[in-house]
């Protein structure tokens, strides 16, 4: 069962809360002639779904046979984002919706981990870390081995869990969401500050989007090869990192 809505002129159609696929959704657009289009649709970002939809499908009932049949072919992929949802601290997106196929979450204080999921397969497409170059450097070669023995037969949050050796990983605390130091909020848009001062000393963190700001004002700041070199706002410690995945 779903239930559907359509526009004032009846040019489009959307399907919507079906019963055995919570918060997914399809919007088609056709003419007088029945020439449909994809206006919309709940599916992973990244994957041309729009064109095996058209090519595949001739009438509604096609168009959500085929909707039907992608939504079945991804159950553990959103079975796995929703593990890592309930199980860990996500501090990106801040409103995890049915198309990011992608996770940052918290794996130590200071450290946090970027997933990225293959709709269609349990393995990463890649995991990136974030956090402290002292803290990361020790772990890269922990995940180096843990992406090598991972394990296709177990979930995405257990292959995790094996790979940093672990029993559960962080949890957020009431009470504990630390602002930004450049822009003192903690929600900026669709960020929440999670970098940190490469100094063992130095305790502030900051948003992405804002120390990239702030390498741009400093006259000695550049960027080479997509890697942006700077200094921490406060402790003045040099420090270089790749805002391009961080802010896609």
């Amino acid at each position: 069962m779903y239930k559907i809505y359509t526009n004032s002129q009846f040019s489009s159609i959307r399907f919507t809360d079906f019963d055995r696929f919570k918060g997914h959704y399809l919007q088609l657009g056709f003419d007088n002639t029945k020439n449909y289009t994809i206006f919309d649709h709940s599916l992973p970002k990244g994957i041309q779904w729009e064109d095996v939809l058209l090519s595949t499908s001739s009438s509604v009932k096609c168009f959500l046979d085929q909707f039907f049949k992608f939504l079945e072919e991804l159950k553990d992929f959103y079975t796995n984002l929703a593990d890592i949802d309930e199980l860990c601290y996500v501090v990106q997106p801040l409103r995890p919706s049915t198309k990011e196929n992608w996770r940052i979450f918290k794996l130590k204080d200071r450290v946090f981990v970027k997933i990225v999921l293959d709709p269609f397969t349990s393995s990463p497409v890649n995991l990136n870390l974030y956090g402290p170059t002292y803290e990361v450097e020790s772990l890269r070669s922990i995940l180096s081995e843990g992406l090598k023995n991972w394990d296709t037969e177990m979930d995405v949050h257990a292959n995790l869990l094996r790979t940093f050796e672990l029993t559960y990983f962080p949890m957020v605390n009431e009470g504990t969401e630390e602002c930004c130091n450049i822009c003192y909020c903690y929600q900026l848009e669709e960020h929440v500050p999670f970098i940190s001062c490469d100094n063992r000393s130095c305790s502030l963190v900051y948003h992405a989007i804002c120390l990239k700001e702030w390498f741009t004002t400093l006259a000695d700041g550049k960027v080479f090869l997509d890697v942006s070199f700077g200094a921490c706002p406060f402790c003045k410690t040099k420090l270089s990192t790749t805002f391009a995945d961080m802010l896609k």
